[in-house]
């Protein structure tokens, strides 16, 4: 039986980078790229719900289907409110723990990923500093509270 792992943290924070280094032979499920995939013809609320239908589905082929292989979950989910919908649908539907690793980088460290993935190649100025710190103060920090089985901070140095 495989596991369920979300990885949270802000975009460009080292979610992808950690997957691929840490879990390759997982099946990813971007849970941004699923509710996105709706947006176009649906309201944002229903694509929420179409994606955590798809999602739970997804967890249930793999469960069912006996292939034994992890499911990670990739999305931003920065706030508790919006993770809560998701763990609540894996462990009603399926009885999966769930596993949470997070990034929380330093506000530097953030920055100099944005501009790294944004083509930006001048030094990090203390604007940037400061929006990245403006963004990382909206993350909520995962917790067991939430409902998870474990929860991880990760560190990458992408």
């Amino acid at each position: 039986m495989g596991r369920v792992i979300f990885v949270i943290g802000l975009p460009a924070s080292g979610k992808s980078y950690f997957i691929k280094n840490n879990f390759p032979n997982a099946k990813v499920v971007d849970l941004f790229n699923y509710q996105h995939e709706y947006d176009s013809y649906m309201s944002v609320i229903d694509s929420y719900f179409k994606s955590l239908a798809d999602l739970v589905n997804e967890v249930i082929y793999q469960e069912n289907y006996g292939t034994g292989q992890d499911v990670v979950l990739e999305h931003t989910l920065v706030k508790s409110k919006r993770r809560n919908i998701y763990i609540d649908a894996i462990r009603d539907y399926c009885g999966k723990d769930i596993e949470c690793f997070y990034t929380d980088p330093t506000a530097k460290q953030y920055a100099k990923t944005v501009n790294y993935r944004e083509g930006i190649t001048r030094d990090i100025d203390d604007y940037q500093i400061e929006k990245a710190q403006s963004m990382l103060s909206q993350f909520d920090i995962p917790t067991i509270e939430e409902g998870f089985h474990s929860v991880t901070k990760i560190h990458c140095d992408v």
